[in-house]
């Protein structure tokens, strides 16, 4: 069996489905997919683009999490 790798940021953008809805979006993205349990996960844990910025690495976790407050503009 050969190897794969994949990669992504899932709290980023959905997957587009044109005219789909929330659940359409999010049962199409990789999670979702009967292959995800058969996977091995590995989650990197240290921002190399920011490490010198604890701030900015907070204010990006506060977002991540649902944690930043928002106005009309997003």
């Amino acid at each position: 069996m050969a190897n794969k790798v994949f990669d992504g940021n899932f709290r980023q953008v959905l997957p587009v489905v044109w005219g789909g809805s929330r659940s359409q979006q999010i049962n199409a993205s990789l999670v979702s997919s009967d292959i995800w349990c058969h996977l091995i996960k590995i989650s990197l844990t240290v921002n190399m683009r920011a490490h010198d910025d604890p701030g900015f690495i907070d204010f990006l976790m506060r977002i991540g999490n649902g944690e930043e407050a928002t106005d009309d503009t997003g």
